[in-house]
């Protein structure tokens, strides 16, 4: 009981947080919605073989929800979530998580991302080609101009741009073309685009210096915020984003996204499937209607 009344707490301070709840109506609701969802009809996903951590934006879009986070199989749950956290940046889940996930689907419960099991370059690469019909990789010894080489694993943002043809450097590497999606101010802009299932939402932008387009990190990020999601890719942009990411099996993530100024067409160079966020060094406000537009999102999606 102690533990569930805690749960509630932290459930109503955190909606009365992002929602702004301030008059005494406002704060009643909330309350009861904390109660409703620790007591009356409680729901709790199951992500395995871990569990995500408090910087990660389903953590904290199932905590507005009031839903609850188990990593243990035994549990009662309402759905299931392939999810392992890779701090190395190995792109590939352990296969030792796929007995278990598998015993669940045959039970006959939803497991999200079952299919996504490989986020690699090489992977997101090969899927993007045949989903959109140009490449984003290519050969550097033929290759004309400047190429992007990257590991083929995931996050770990260590990149070089090389000046091709060249040789291939040794290693479990790629090789991309450089997309040009330089902006005003010497800045260039990346969408980073959430998924679920066939929706998305919005789509954060965000913005580094031409110095450090390759490294995706808090302290090289200049600027983060949310733009309607119809103002920045077209129906057809949109619909393939979303065909890439089923082809990929994932059935929540978040995709990088950039457009290129010199053709005009959008190249996807990332995949991930345990999206941290929202991005720094978006507004404390922009933050809140993140999470509450990403929960809306997940319900209407997955109706948990």
């Amino acid at each position: 009981m102690l533990q569930r009344l805690w749960r509630c707490f932290i459930i109503y301070r955190y909606r009365v947080e992002v929602t702004h709840g301030n008059t005494v109506s406002e704060k009643l609701s909330v309350l009861l919605f904390s109660l409703k969802a620790s007591f009356i009809a409680p729901k709790k996903i199951l992500f395995y073989p871990d569990e995500p951590q408090s910087f990660h934006a389903i953590y904290k879009l199932l905590l507005f929800l009031g839903y609850t986070i188990t990593s243990n199989p035994k549990d009662d749950y309402n759905l299931a979530v392939l999810w392992w956290l890779a701090f190395d940046g190995n792109p590939f889940a352990p296969e030792n998580s796929f007995p278990t996930l598998l015993k669940i689907k045959r039970h006959g419960d939803t497991v999200l991302n079952f299919q996504g099991r490989d986020i690699s370059k090489t992977l997101v690469n090969s899927t993007f080609k045949s989903i959109f019909g140009y490449s984003l990789s290519v050969d550097p010894r033929t290759y004309n101009g400047k190429c992007v080489m990257k590991l083929n694993w995931n996050a770990l943002h260590e990149g070089q741009i090389l000046q091709c043809p060249s040789k291939p450097l040794d290693g479990d590497v790629v090789y991309q073309r450089l997309v040009r999606n330089e902006v005003e101010d010497g800045l260039i802009e990346d969408m980073r685009v959430p998924i679920f299932s066939d929706k998305i939402p919005f789509v954060y932008l965000k913005y580094r210096t031409v110095d450090n387009r390759l490294v995706d990190r808090v302290h090289t990020a200049i600027k983060a915020i949310i733009a309607e999601v119809d103002d920045m890719l077209s129906d057809e942009e949109q619909e393939n984003i979303c065909r890439f990411a089923r082809k990929m099996g994932l059935d929540y993530c978040e995709v990088d996204v950039l457009r290129d100024r010199d053709d005009g067409r959008i190249y996807i160079v990332d995949a991930n499937n345990t999206p941290s966020g929202p991005p720094s060094p978006i507004s404390n406000n922009d933050a809140k209607v993140a999470v509450a537009r990403l929960a809306g999102a997940f319900e209407a999606a997955f109706k948990a």
